[in-house]
């Protein structure tokens, strides 16, 4: 095991598919838990068989049994496995054009309109009506499926905001700021620490 001169040891990973649950699983015993890593933070986006909203299922879906699976061999290695869905920018998998779970259904939550294709990737109008309450249903399930005392909101290269005919006018800072508070408040609530990116 690694002697680590910080606290704790963390890495960011995306999700595996359904069928490499158990590889992973059997990952986190021999490397992750003998290298002395002590914090996962999964990039789950909209990959999860959601019940209250089917539609915005990914391109992968794991079930609740697949993630109980995955959080049990963390917790039984001392880890602390934390979901990660991306809530505002990227809006796209990276190296497609077409976009991911919840714009695909929902279209009209978009910041840039779906027809034109975004130079990176398409982000999420906080002042769309309806967005906010479907994420907290979506970030419900996936915060009771990973028995989650963390969840981590992304917010990481948000290039679009204020763009959109919603929110011209308005200060991309106080957007972004307005957008932060709301979903610290609703995991707050339930007794859950908020993690999000530094950056821009």
């Amino acid at each position: 095991m690694h002697n680590y001169p910080w606290k704790s040891a963390g890495i960011c990973i995306f999700a595996p598919h359904h069928d490499e649950v158990d590889r992973f699983c059997a990952f986190v015993k021999d490397v992750f838990a003998s290298d002395g890593i002590d914090t996962i933070v999964m990039i789950i986006r909209y990959n999860y068989l959601f019940e209250s909203h089917p539609e915005c299922r990914g391109d992968y879906p794991l079930s609740k049994e697949d993630i109980r699976k995955m959080v049990a061999v963390c917790r039984d290695c001392g880890i602390n496995l934390i979901p990660d869905m991306n809530l505002l920018g990227h809006q796209t998998v990276q190296g497609y054009v077409d976009p991911d779970g919840l714009l695909r259904s929902h279209p009209e939550f978009s910041e840039t309109p779906i027809s034109e294709a975004p130079e990176y990737s398409y982000s999420l109008c906080p002042n769309a009506p309806g967005l906010f309450e479907l994420l907290c249903d979506l970030m419900d399930e996936i915060a009771d499926a990973f028995e989650a005392t963390d969840f981590h909101v992304g917010i990481d290269e948000v290039f679009y905001i204020g763009m959109c005919d919603r929110c011209k006018g308005q200060d991309p800072g106080d957007l972004l700021a307005g957008w932060l508070n709301r979903l610290h408040k609703h995991l707050a609530d339930k007794g859950i620490t908020m993690w999000m990116w530094g950056d821009r």
